[in-house]
């Protein structure tokens, strides 16, 4: 055997192994995952995903896509120099519903051929005001007697509810102390109009300090 055919079986399993590898990663992130809180509020919120081109070829992104309209997703430029860093800059609008959300953001490159990373942002929405019911409905032909909303307040939160008013004047508002510390309870009553049969309002809450905006606590009350 001459040489040359000894040291093509030596690397032959040597390239085909090789060739079957995937290239690493060029862009390296110091998160894929990352979790914010609203803090009970419905302000926009600013995150970042940072990364680092650890490869020896420029990176280019080419495109990044958002799961959710709520959520806009951009890095400051396309590409990016072996050994540079950036980010990925997430503006999200938080929704009305409590609990944990995740929103998935997708980052497609050129970098040997297409890429694309898979990003997720955690948002926790706990809202300042928990409540047993966000809608009160009364149906056609129902009476139009007053239906009773339990409003929480979070243990050490100063927040203090004092009423009630309604966007559309269709409705009367009393509150009360509930059965414990930092228990609330609005009663809503239709006000009675010659010829109004029907209508549907938000309620927002009057409270001390002032809540940021009245969608922080969303209550809607529709007569049929």
């Amino acid at each position: 055997m001459t040489r040359f055919a000894f040291l093509l079986l030596v690397l032959m399993p040597w390239a085909w192994a090789s060739a079957q590898t995937p290239p690493a990663d060029a862009l390296q992130w110091k998160e894929t995952n990352v979790k914010v809180e609203t803090q009970g509020r419905l302000d926009k919120i600013t995150s970042s995903f940072e990364f680092k081109n650890t490869s020896r070829q420029p990176v280019t992104i080419t495109s990044i896509n958002t799961s959710c309209g709520c959520t806009v997703a951009a890095s400051a430029k396309n590409t990016y120099a072996p050994g540079e860093s950036g980010s990925i800059t997430v503006e999200h609008q938080p929704v009305m519903t409590p609990g944990v959300h995740f929103y998935h953001i997708s980052v497609v490159t050129q970098e040997q051929g297409t890429h694309s990373y898979a990003l997720k942002l955690e948002v926790v929405h706990d809202p300042r005001v928990g409540m047993d019911k966000r809608l009160l409905v009364w149906e056609q032909g129902e009476a139009r007697t007053a239906k009773v909303i339990k409003l929480t307040v979070k243990p050490n939160d100063p927040l203090q509810i004092k009423g009630a008013k309604a966007e559309q004047d269709l409705f009367n508002f009393s509150l009360k102390d509930g059965a414990v510390p930092g228990e609330k309870l609005l009663t809503v009553t239709p006000k009675m109009f010659a010829g109004v049969t029907s209508g549907k309002s938000r309620i927002i809450l009057v409270t001390e300090p002032p809540l940021g905006s009245p969608g922080e606590v969303p209550i809607f009350a529709i007569l049929r």
